[in-house]
């Protein structure tokens, strides 16, 4: 086959040996999928769908489309299903794109020559108006549009994209109906004939009665020369047990002096707990988990070790079953079911995306693996292991805006941004896969013989949805309009408040929980506490629920009852406002409730501290209640998990998160011990590095902060400096009103300056008192 098609216009022909240049030696010719894509006109103007298969080429097309725009002077959006794929695609792109070219990630859309962003990013980039000057889309990988999750806002992004009538390629693997969506994106359509680079083998393996590990243990040493493996399971607990279950039959020969001790303590922001230094054992036996309750550290650093190969066996949940190009030649499926209400199959569409992770490197690999664990006949015929992975049949992509959730943040979004009639909004909606899945089930002899029009549906929910947002105060007719065929809309200051707010998380809400929170800040009022706030986030999003409680009549419980804080959401609560912002770290918590891991701790507060940012968007509505003075403060508290009055030294030293905080407080704890320089522990960390700096000088405090582990010399002379400036009177900060607190000390006491007074004991303030009626907790009262 020749290196290039020669049907296809010279100028085209260079761009894409050009790009062939810049390639490794071994990409001197094009794949199969390559040449068919380039011979149907993918760098000719219009739209383009690419279907093929893993490891045949799509990105490269993609590249050369990219660069054909760039050519001409237009701008580029390359759109990725995720977050966490961003990153990886700003590298590659970056890595080809001409050096005058501007590539931007995120939100970087103003100055960018082609942006890397994702789907929801883009859709508000288009309807808030600063992403008018792209001319080109490219829809990478765009098959999680399947989601129920991710699927509407990626069918979003596409569709604004339509709607601004930008050029589009759009590439995927696991489409179960390409013509259907071709007609959407108004596209060509290329099938690539090519198979899968690497063949994948399916050998379903029926359950045996065996715990999990002890059987998938067995796979693995009956196939040990298919390494690496890549275990996929239901829930993130056996995910986590499996692989801890397969450690004790086997180990893996890891062939690096990796010091994993090391790596993970730098990944994470608390102190190695329990879990943590299990996790390293692992890791040292070249098994590993992944998870997206892990901290973002930890699961970057099990990629990066996987990838190189000395991680030999990992097990996930869903969060590897994307953009994870790793070095895994066999997959093993160890749920073939999940939970959802009630225990049923996983889609076929996701099953073969995970088992595609198998062999996506052709240069190392000629045979790929899969080993499906079932314990349900019928699974044979569902997921069809007697059928090539190429050839199954897959379920159709259908629109997610079909209901009412999807619609109303739609709708609700467009009036918001300027779509000010319900005819714009119509037309906004005909560039959906909603509308396009419409026209396609009136066929054209029903429309010319019965009058059908297959808008008819969609203009009544549209009308439907805009009555619902107008009848819960959202979007408002402007009075005295004039008679029309159209109806104008504008949004209320409360349904902006819910636009602005569901776009500073994308936290999966539907219009109507969000305007509930909404009614219970505004009931709560004056009357709204900490506890009560993080119970009722808790309550509202999984992944703000630690998913712990602990039954009794333990003074914790006593405490949590008498703050009316009930079930795992009211346990949460507790544990983030009364330890975790005290400064406790998570193995004194978990010793104090006899927990066994708590260490998602931390990617719960994150979320909480990104809900709480948020919040204060749905207070600046007129109707609404003032915000609670203490609620930015709160936010930043909960993400530091440090007291109020030692945020001073988070805001002012760089890098000095959680871990060095714990890890300066338990040196201060080591040094003070049995010393007259230290005024005690229950005095805040910014106290006494105070009357350590009014008893050294400035070197020995250096030195003394140095000690402390993983604190180095730029950290500890920032620490210096700041304690050198601290002035509890000019740095007075907001103090959140816990009803409860681990410190004998809260943060409304008089704090005490010694570096300036010397004063050698501390006098506790008549004016400082607590922001609770009841006498301070320590730890020792839970």
């Amino acid at each position: 086959m020749p290196s290039v098609p020669d049907s296809i216009p010279e100028s085209d022909q260079a761009l894409i040996e050009d790009l062939l240049d810049q390639k490794p030696p071994e990409f001197t010719d094009l794949t199969v999928t390559q040449y068919e894509a380039f011979e149907d006109g993918v760098l000719d103007e219009g739209n383009h769908l690419l279907i093929a298969e893993t490891g045949n080429g799509k990105t490269f097309v993609a590249e050369a489309v990219t660069k054909k725009a760039l050519q001409h002077g237009n701008k580029v959006a390359y759109l990725v299903p995720s977050v966490a794929l961003v990153g990886e695609k700003h590298t590659t792109v970056s890595a080809w794109a001409p050096k005058s070219v501007t590539v931007n990630q995120g939100r970087g859309y103003p100055e960018a020559d082609v942006i890397v962003a994702t789907f929801e990013s883009f859709f508000e980039a288009v309807i808030r108006g600063y992403a008018e000057r792209f001319d080109t889309v490219i829809l990478d990988d765009f098959h999680e549009i399947y989601s129920s999750h991710r699927g509407p806002n990626i069918e979003k992004g596409i569709s604004a994209a339509l709607d601004q009538e930008m050029e589009i390629l759009g590439i995927s693997a696991t489409v179960g109906n390409p013509h259907t969506i071709a007609r959407w994106l108004d596209a060509d359509l290329t099938i690539s004939s090519e198979e899968r680079a690497v063949p994948i083998l399916e050998q379903p393996v029926e359950k045996n009665g065996n715990n999990y590990a002890k059987q998938i243990a067995g796979i693995i040493r009956s196939n040990r020369e298919k390494g690496p493996f890549l275990v996929f399971n239901d829930t993130t607990s056996n995910a986590e047990a499996r692989a801890r279950g397969l450690a004790d039959e086997t180990s893996f020969e890891t062939e690096a002096d990796v010091d994993f001790h090391e790596m993970v303590e730098e990944a994470v922001t608390t102190e190695l707990t329990d879990t943590h230094r299990k996790l390293i054992r692992l890791l040292r036996n070249g098994i590993a988990y992944h998870h997206a309750q892990m901290e973002s550290g930890l699961k970057d650093l099990i990629e990066e070790y996987t990838e190189k190969g000395i991680i030999k066996c990992v097990f996930c949940t869903t969060t590897l079953s994307y953009g994870f190009d790793s070095p895994v030649q066999s997959v093993i499926v160890a749920d073939l079911k999940r939970w959802d209400g009630f225990r049923q199959f996983i889609g076929v569409y996701e099953y073969v995306q995970w088992i595609g992770r198998a062999g996506r490197d052709a240069d190392v690999y000629d045979q790929a693996y899969a080993f499906l664990m079932y314990d349900d006949a019928d699974a044979t015929e569902k997921f069809q292991f007697d059928t090539r992975v190429e050839q199954k049949d897959l379920e159709d992509v259908e629109s997610h805006l079909s209901g009412q959730i999807a619609l109303r943040w739609l709708v609700l979004e467009l009036v918001n941004y300027g779509w000010d009639t319900d005819l714009e909004v119509l037309d906004f909606i005909q560039s959906t896969l909603f509308w396009s899945e419409s026209v396609e089930q009136v066929p054209q002899h029903v429309r010319e013989d019965y009058g059908v029009q297959p808008s008819k549906g969609i203009v009544d929910e549209v009308e439907k949805t805009l009555t619902w947002l107008s009848n819960h105060g959202l979007v408002q007719k402007p009075i005295g309009q004039p008679q029309s065929d159209e109806t104008r809309y504008s949004a209320t200051d409360l349904g902006t408040a819910l636009v602005e707010y569901e776009h500073s998380n994308w936290f999966d809400d539907s219009v109507r929980t969000v305007l509930e929170l909404t009614e219970w800040l505004k009931e709560q009022g004056d009357d709204l506490t900490p506890e009560r706030l993080v119970a009722r986030l808790a309550e509202e999003y999984y992944h703000c629920d630690e998913g712990f409680w602990i039954d009794g009549d333990g003074p914790l419980n006593a405490k949590m009852e008498l703050h009316d804080l009930t079930e795992s959401e009211g346990m949460t609560s507790a544990m983030i406002c009364w330890f975790w912002c005290a400064g406790a770290s998570v193995t004194d918590i978990e010793d104090l409730l006899g927990a066994d891991d708590l260490s998602g701790l931390t990617s719960t507060a994150s979320n909480l501290s990104t809900a709480i940012e948020s919040l204060q968007l749905l207070y600046e509505p007129f109707e609404m209640p003032t915000e609670p003075e203490w609620l930015d403060m709160f936010a930043d508290q909960i993400d530091a998990g440090v007291p109020g009055p030692d945020m001073y030294l988070v805001r002012n030293v760089d890098r000095f998160a959680r871990v060095l905080y714990n890890n300066l407080e338990e040196q201060l704890n080591r040094m003070g011990a049995g010393t007259d320089w230290d005024p005690g522990r229950e005095h805040f960390v910014i106290e006494r590095l105070s009357k350590l700096l009014a008893n050294s000088d400035e070197v020995q405090f250096k030195d003394s902060v140095k000690s402390a582990h993983r604190i180095g010399s730029t950290i500890s002379e920032n620490i210096l400096e700041s304690v050198m400036e601290w002035d509890p009177t000019d740095n007075e900060m907001v103090e959140v009103p816990f009803s409860e607190s681990a410190r004998e000390r809260r943060g409304a006491d008089e704090l005490i300056q010694y570096h300036e007074t010397e004063r050698e004991s501390s006098t506790e303030s008549d004016e400082g008192t607590t922001t609770s009626d009841m006498q301070p907790t320590t730890l020792d009262d839970f």
